[in-house]
């Protein structure tokens, strides 16, 4: 939004105490990030388990391709395996090289963020606001954006195809279409928020949304295609056909926009704002561009949520299009008692990223944003240190259901994750429990059985030394596997660690307490 005419040039204090509140946020995330960026162990549930995914692409094998013991892919695009894959060439295999492809992005994604927002005011303050409103939500998507997974890729790549639609016309699109195919090959969610950006495109210049929609569409037809045949198919199973037979989160359709959304109201409400700015301005159809990038992301967030297994780091899709607009609205008024209500409104927000207010009314903490519930504990380290070397002394290879990495990390080979196994067999759970109720279609029915049977095939001949199970998943995978178990395996007697508990992650699944299945000999 071009700067209001006979607006102020200094900012009143109120705002910059605001800019020194974002620069504090910038400040705590870095510190957050240098502590935990090269932590031997996992932070969430599922980075292990991207490591073994991208050790796969060094190793010359493949990522997409038929279920067994040994690996099943998880249902995301490639993107983030292949640059934690070349990274690992000269920084080695481990959680320090893929966190570092999480946090570069991250900060990319951050400084672009804030140079669109300056852009779009044509104030540096507003866009250093953005880049803390961005930080100062850690709390509420859980601390994620320096983690080993691939969202803050996808969010790098969504900024710079909306950024370049709106500043850089006719090579702005053919360059969008390009940085569309990578926030795609970062994470299919990028379908759902694409169209929306599609329709702000043409509504901004209907010719250059054209473009942009033609030179998407080729580019990401090439890829689906060509990834698809390169692995017989295997591509499109996991990423497409695997998500078909999953439920919905029935909490979340509603819970969503009444529960989840509540801390971050008066920035959406801000957005709302800095959109009707925009309208009696003049600038209508770069209004409606933003709106159509900010409501594309979440619509995306709530698609993501309902999802069975969507987690708060969805939240952040829709998250970064309220920190677009949202510090526009400094620049959106000329009157000082607008520049007060709009100051305030920011203040705030920030104050309901760091405390809670729906510990008002639910029993949860009132504190939402605390550095310290990111940092890994001495005793998380230990229960790591005392399963890593229990595996060492496995006589055998290994299989460990719930965290990735660590068989390889104790010199066995690497395994299928926890996640990756039930997000297959999920549609077909009931049928493998003796049930009724199977989801499965024709094609899953098939890849099901055939990894079921791999599997059970691997329990009848006894091939892992150990296998060890957290105490919250554990009853499942022995009753998907149970006949297979029967007779060859037996639970160990004792506990694994000294502090049982302290195995959980920081962030994901309740996945601790873990238990040992040996071989009966």
């Amino acid at each position: 939004m071009p700067e209001a005419v006979g607006s102020p040039s200094p900012f009143p204090l109120p705002a910059r105490l605001l800019a020194g509140l974002a620069i504090l946020a910038m400040g705590v995330f870095a510190w957050v990030a240098w502590q935990r960026v090269g932590y031997p162990f996992e932070l969430e549930w599922m980075e292990g388990a991207m490591i073994d995914h991208a050790a796969r692409i060094g190793q010359g094998l493949d990522i997409y391709a038929p279920p067994g013991p040994d690996h099943v892919a998880f249902l995301y695009t490639p993107l983030f395996y292949w640059l934690t894959a070349a990274l690992a060439v000269p920084l080695g295999d481990g959680f320090l090289t893929a966190r570092l492809v999480g946090l570069l992005a991250t900060l990319a994604a951050a400084a672009l963020l804030g140079h669109w927002v300056r852009r779009e005011c044509g104030r540096a303050l507003p866009g250093i606001v953005a880049i803390g409103l961005l930080f100062l939500g850690s709390g509420w998507y859980r601390w994620w954006l320096d983690l080993a997974r691939n969202d803050s890729l996808f969010l790098l790549w969504m900024l710079a195809t909306g950024y370049l639609l709106r500043w850089h016309g006719t090579r702005g699109a053919f360059a969008a279409a390009v940085t569309a195919t990578l926030a795609f090959l970062s994470k299919q969610t990028a379908v759902l928020w694409l169209p929306a950006i599609g329709v702000g495109a043409l509504l901004l210049d209907w010719r250059q949304g054209l473009r942009f929609g033609l030179a998407a569409a080729l580019c990401l037809g090439s890829a689906i295609g060509i990834y698809h045949l390169a692995t017989a198919g295997w591509f499109t199973f996991f990423v497409f056909e695997m998500p078909r037979g999953h439920g919905i989160q029935g909490d979340r359709k509603l819970g969503f926009w009444n529960d989840d959304l509540v801390p971050v109201l008066p920035a959406i409400g801000l957005a709302l704002v800095v959109f009707g700015q925009y309208v009696r301005r003049g600038e209508a159809r770069a209004g409606l561009f933003l709106a159509a990038f900010a409501s594309g992301g979440l619509l995306a967030s709530y698609l993501s949520r309902l999802h069975i297994g969507g987690f708060d780091n969805v939240l952040l899709y829709g998250f970064v299009g309220a920190c677009l607009l949202a510090p526009l609205a400094l620049t959106a008024t000329t009157s000082p008692r607008g520049h007060t209500t709009v100051t305030t409104l920011l203040l705030v927000q920030c104050a309901m990223l760091i405390l809670d207010v729906r510990a008002l009314w639910q029993t949860r903490p009132v504190l939402l944003y605390d550095p310290r519930h990111a940092l890994p504990t001495t005793a998380h380290r230990q229960a790591h240190e005392e399963q890593l070397a229990f595996l060492q002394q496995a006589p055998g290879d290994v299989f460990v259901l719930s965290h990735g990495h660590v068989a390889a990390m104790a010199g066995k080979p690497r395994t299928a994750h926890g996640q990756a196994i039930h997000d297959l067999l999920n549609p077909m759970i009931p049928v493998l429990e003796g049930k009724d109720g199977a989801a499965a279609t024709p094609w899953q029915q098939e890849v099901i059985l055939a990894f079921h049977e791999r599997f059970s095939a691997a329990l009848r001949e006894r091939r892992f030394a150990a296998i060890v199970l957290d105490q919250q998943v554990g009853g499942a995978f022995e009753g998907v596997f149970s006949i297979a178990l029967q007779g060859n395996y037996r639970r160990r007697q004792g506990q694994l660690l000294s502090e049982p508990w302290a195995l959980q992650p920081i962030v994901g699944m309740l996945t601790n307490s873990p238990y040992v299945l040996e071989p009966i000999r």
